[in-house]
């Protein structure tokens, strides 16, 4: 970009070239001191823009502009810090932009003088277009307007010839093997010399276009060939535009202007012959049409709104009967129409003639010959000339409402079967993708309701990632043929993992072609769940079973074993024989105790409800309490901080606890240790707490503890602690879950034992 600086401080001028050098070094800069020497500079060079000081020698202020603008270029002022005014009134004036000498820097003068080239281009092709759209809107205004080929092209010519200064116009084809001239006006354009004879056969063939200047005898003059296109843009004719060379170069606006002309009057030509066409053709349509609508049991018809006059179709009577035609329509026919339809019937009508647009309306009417209503299908045009009146068709669709009734009757006791029985539809359409959803889908696939539709790669990321190749291996094979039958897991937003069943098979055309996958989902997630609980229940039975032999064999084993000795020995020893009865009655004790226990959790495991009712925990405590004192023996029961809390319980399981928790404390603590007890109690919780100084339990031991059968004194024979089940922690746990509460122990061996029970507060 070629700039001219017209400045005549020096130092102002280098800094200004400077500043540019250092942003961009496609500008370049020329400087002159005066308004005299940029006229001088300007006749012998071509520049894009000026760059002007409002504080010349020859010129100051709002002059400067006034005097430069005369020079034809983007003007961009500069001035000082203080007279800002004056650049905002040289903008005004007719200057592109203003900068302050002081505050500008590189970037800000390269993208004042770019935007004011660039404007002053804008507004020369805004003005140059302006003045096109103009002559073209005129043009097609007249094109519009004429009746024939041959009036479009007068009317052509008239508006061109007069802006382009043309000496001759004419259009050229060639029907046979010949070039000939369809049209012409004045004088330059009616004969053809070889070089343009050439120019225009080129331009059929090819579609070129040639603007030249053409030297002869007579006078020197301009030529234009230029392809008249249809729609389809093959040339169909060319036209051939002169003038005097005295006007001067063809200008590429008049050049733009030319081709939309020629584009304009071969589309103006193609619909003139098309109306010729159908004009001719008009008598063979009519009887086709007549053909058509017989055979698609369509009645055409005609109202004149005024005047309340149908015409129709020959068929109407055939079709909707002899009793009422098409005389529904008019006012005097309604009476045929159903009563329920009637009133919706007139307004929508109404309707459409107020606001002259299209209607439709379905409606039932009545059949004289069938003897019933039928169902039909009107639309309608309101149409304003020659007169008010509506033109339309009517079709019978009598047994498409009846079949459209069945499917959404056998849709609708689809649709509550699946809603019954919780099941879902889905239909993969091969060719876009979609998967449509039908019945519980949604809800299944974790959805909102009434999402029905959802391409596949929306889908597969909620499958779990775990299951995800499977679901695409599956439905791969189903494209061939195979039946899919898939249980997988999805994702629910909230980020639960549901288990679904799907069932499916491949939909082909008449062709063979694949067209969709449709089959059925159903959510087996209960089911999953129930199986697993009931793997588990059947495993924890299992091993109770287990359990609950080897511990009742132990005791029944040294039962038999001394009365096996009793009845063999009958001289045994008094001594003797008192320790088998003394062993036997203590493991008969055992196993009486053992069977309480197994009892107790039997029935837990079976879901029996508690009797719970409010009851004072601190007196059910005291009691318990004073009931255990006989099996203190040589230990110390002491009793801490003793709050008064009231909670709502079952008294007896209750009180199994707290005795289950003493006497497991009692037992596993030597003589002359202690045993202390606590309740308190806050707005939410009570909280009892048993501790003691006993033998205390092996870490190893502590996620045990509440394992049914488990003992963490395994070393200890069964003769020197006959009472101890196994079941006790389990069975107090139990009691206080169904309490909903929590149990916690803490021991340390050598230290002992603390257990930490939390009840919640009556309500």
């Amino acid at each position: 970009m070629r700039i001219l600086l017209i400045e005549d401080n020096p130092g102002d001028a280098l800094l200004v070239q400077t500043y540019l050098e250092e942003v961009d070094t496609g500008i370049q800069l020329e400087n002159v001191t005066s308004l005299a020497a940029a006229n001088e500079r300007l006749e012998r060079s071509t520049f894009d823009a000026l760059l002007v000081d409002l504080s010349l020698p020859d010129a100051q202020g709002l002059e400067t502009v006034r005097r430069t603008q005369g020079l034809g270029l983007p003007i961009v002022v500069m001035t000082g810090q203080g007279d800002e005014a004056t650049a905002l009134a040289a903008v005004q004036a007719g200057a592109q932009d203003y900068l302050v000498k002081g505050k500008a820097s590189g970037m800000d003068i390269r993208r004042a003088l770019r935007y004011a080239v660039e404007r002053v281009r804008l507004n020369r092709e805004l003005r140059a277009e302006r003045e096109r759209a103009e002559l073209l809107s005129a043009l097609g205004k007249s094109l519009q307007a004429a009746r024939s080929p041959l009036e479009m092209f007068t009317q052509t010519s008239n508006r061109i010839s007069d802006t382009l200064s043309l000496t001759g116009m004419s259009l050229w084809h060639k029907p046979s093997q010949a070039l000939e001239s369809r049209w012409s006006t004045g004088s330059g354009a009616v004969t053809l010399t070889p070089q343009l004879e050439q120019q225009v056969l080129g331009s059929l063939s090819e579609g070129g276009t040639w603007f030249q200047t053409l030297r002869e005898t007579v006078d020197d003059r301009l030529s234009a060939v230029k392809p008249v296109p249809d729609a389809a843009t093959k040339p169909i004719a060319v036209l051939l535009v002169v003038r005097s060379v005295h006007h001067g170069e063809w200008l590429e606006t008049e050049q733009s202007l030319l081709e939309a002309a020629a584009g304009t009057l071969g589309l103006a030509l193609e619909r003139a012959d098309l109306i010729a066409r159908l004009e001719t053709s008009n008598a063979n349509l009519e009887v086709k049409t007549s053909m058509a609508l017989e055979a698609a049991r369509l009645v055409a018809w005609e109202w004149e709104i005024q005047a309340d006059r149908l015409s129709m179709s020959s068929n109407a009577v055939e079709v909707l009967g002899s009793g009422a035609g098409l005389a529904y329509i008019a006012n005097a026919g309604l009476a045929h129409v159903h009563p329920d339809d009637l009133a919706q019937h007139q307004a929508t009508v109404e309707n459409a003639i107020e606001a002259r647009q299209p209607y439709r309306s379905v409606l039932r009417l009545w059949h004289t010959e069938r003897n019933e209503y039928i169902w039909i299908e009107e639309y309608g045009v309101v149409r304003e000339s020659p007169q008010l009146g509506i033109s339309g068709v009517t079709q019978d669709i009598n047994e498409r409402r009846i079949a459209q009734a069945a499917l959404l009757d056998s849709q609708q006791r689809l649709e509550l079967a699946l809603d019954s029985a919780g099941t879902g539809t889905w239909d993969w359409q091969l060719e876009t993708g979609e998967v449509i959803w039908g019945g519980h889908s949604d809800r299944i696939y974790g959805y909102p309701p009434g999402t029905h539709r959802l391409t596949l790669s929306e889908l597969l990321p909620h499958i779990h990632a775990e299951d995800r190749k499977a679901v695409e291996t599956a439905l791969d094979a189903a494209l061939t043929g195979e039946d899919l039958d898939l249980e997988f897991r999805v994702v629910w937003p909230d980020e639960t993992v549901h288990y679904v069943l799907a069932r499916g098979r491949v939909v082909r055309d008449s062709r063979g072609k694949n067209v969709s996958v449709t089959g059925t989902n159903v959510d087996v997630t209960q089911i999953k769940r129930a199986e697993a609980a009931l793997r588990g229940v059947n495993e924890a039975q299992k091993r109770f079973v287990g359990d609950a032999a080897h511990e009742l064999r132990a005791p029944l084993t040294s039962i038999q074993g001394n009365l096996g000795l009793l009845r063999r020995y009958e001289n045994m020893e008094l001594t003797e024989r008192r320790a088998a009865v003394n062993d036997a009655y203590l493991e008969a004790s055992r196993l009486g105790r053992l069977v309480t226990d197994m009892l107790a959790l039997a029935r837990g495991d079976s879901g029996e409800a508690l009797r719970r009712t409010p009851l004072h925990f601190d007196e059910l405590l005291s009691e318990s309490l004073r009931q255990a004192d006989h099996l203190a023996g040589q230990h110390r029961l002491e009793l801490a901080e003793f709050t008064h809390c009231v909670i709502e319980g079952d008294r007896d399981r209750l009180k199994q606890l707290v005795l289950i928790l003493f006497e497991n404390a009692l037992k596993y603590t030597p003589p002359g240790g202690f045993v202390r007890v606590s309740l308190k109690c806050n707005p939410e919780w009570s909280t009892l707490t048993v501790t003691d100084s006993g033998v205390g339990i092996a870490s190893e031991d502590l996620p045990h503890v509440f394992e049914r059968f488990y003992r963490a004194d395994k070393g200890r024979a069964r003769g020197s602690d006959p009472g101890g089940t196994g079941l006790g922690l389990p069975i107090a746990q139990w009691i206080v879950a169904q309490h909903g509460g929590e149990i916690r122990i803490e021991s340390t061996v050598g230290v002992g034992t603390t257990v930490t029970v939390r009840l919640p507060i009556a309500p």
